[in-house]
């Protein structure tokens, strides 16, 4: 039964259990009821063409509230003609997966996504069962992010295993919100509420490429990473965990606590390459920061299998070098600390004698650049060169 008094709709409505459907003043939505186990993404009243890149997860239908009074099974592209004033509210429930390929062939981020989507928020469990990688890539205008947004994702194996963030056997979270300028925080649980069911056996890889790359955050939660899986390998190419350029070009963080502290325990390869790479606003780091990263076994088929290349090249706010900067990173020939922390003018106290302890890795420009360091002139001229 619908109700309404003059111009203003209270939709749905019953008595005794009060449910109130959707209430509203002349042609503005100014109230809605939760739909459980949904996404609400907000998007720009500036978007008057809207495309969500859905398809069916095997034999559910997918439900769409457009925001504007229509609803549509299965529905991804609509049109808004309702010269609504404020944001629309766009609910998904059912299940879905959110594709990145239309007709078998990969494509970006819808247009509509990349510049008018505002913040993604979760009731109960998320309807998206299958997220690809690159997700959010570009979507400039995304502010806000739910703890929730994982928390329905099965394991899943699209036939290339790396096209999906979470396969059957690999979790690949790469570029997921690269470019997204205006997210300024991480849930703190964002990763450690994925589906129970993505996360309880190990993984052959797990890779964290680009995933906040030139996003607007201003810091990182220090229990951002619990809850990861196990690693497992059975040949040369399995066994990686990747945290390259994760955070790289995040100019607005200004610390780096002790995020790396629930990491996997063991691994066949790990990659902190330019980790925060160009990162200018950082300060400060915290110390033994690299101290519980993943200890290596097995024997990977390439010359260097511990990569830290870069870490902190170009973070020209950095004041200091924490004294055990290399805790936890084995002086071994493997181990590439080059260009650690290229160009990094800002440091103006004493530089760490890391030439010490770490002479056997591979360290060529390790320093270079700190040229406004205290002892500058005194570090050793491989560790300062290109």
């Amino acid at each position: 039964m619908s109700f309404s008094f003059g111009n203003i709709n209270l939709g749905d409505a019953s008595f005794g259990t009060v449910q109130l459907g959707q209430i509203s003043f002349g042609s503005e939505i100014i109230w809605e009821k939760v739909v459980p186990n949904s996404m609400v993404l907000e998007i720009d009243k500036s978007i008057k063409e809207l495309e969500l890149p859905l398809e069916q997860y095997m034999d559910v239908k997918w439900e769409v509230n457009w925001g504007d009074g229509t609803k549509e099974t299965g529905g991804t592209k609509h049109s808004y003609t309702d010269g609504a004033t404020g944001n629309h509210r766009v609910t998904v429930s059912g299940a879905a997966k959110w594709t990145k390929k239309i007709n078998g062939s990969y494509y970006t981020t819808p247009t509509s996504l990349r510049s008018g989507l505002v913040s993604v928020a979760v009731n109960g469990m998320c309807p998206i069962r299958v997220w690809p990688i690159s997700a959010f890539n570009g979507c400039t205008a995304l502010q806000t992010i739910d703890d929730g947004l994982f928390n329905g994702v099965v394991p899943y194996d699209d036939g290339e295993n790396m096209g999906v963030c979470f396969g059957v056997n690999y979790w690949i979270m790469d570029n997921f919100f690269t470019g997204c300028s205006k997210l300024k925080s991480i849930p703190e649980k964002l990763i450690t509420n994925v589906a129970s069911g993505a996360k309880s056996k190990s993984m052959k890889n797990i890779s964290f490429y680009q995933t906040f790359y030139q996003s607007g955050i201003t810091s990182i939660p220090e229990a951002l990473f619990s809850g990861l899986p196990s690693l497992t390998w059975a040949n040369n190419e399995e066994g990686e965990f990747s945290m390259d350029s994760t955070f790289s070009r995040c100019n607005s963080l200004t610390k780096v606590g002790r995020i790396f502290d629930n990491l996997p325990t063991k691994a066949q390869s790990v990659n902190f390459g330019y980790v925060f790479a160009y990162c200018t606003g950082i300060t400060s780091i915290s110390d033994a920061l690299f101290s519980k990263v993943p200890t290596i076994g097995g024997s990977w088929y390439g010359v260097s299998n511990r990569l830290f290349n870069a870490a902190f090249r170009n973070c020209t706010g950095l004041k200091s070098v924490p004294t055990n900067i290399l805790s936890g990173i084995a002086n071994d020939s493997k181990v590439d600390i080059t260009y650690f922390f290229d160009s990094c003018i800002g440091i103006t106290t004493k530089l760490p004698e890391v030439w010490n302890t770490h002479g056997s890795t591979k360290h060529t420009g390790f320093y270079v650049g700190c040229s406004n360091a205290s002892n500058y002139g005194t570090v050793p001229s491989a560790w300062k060169n290109y």
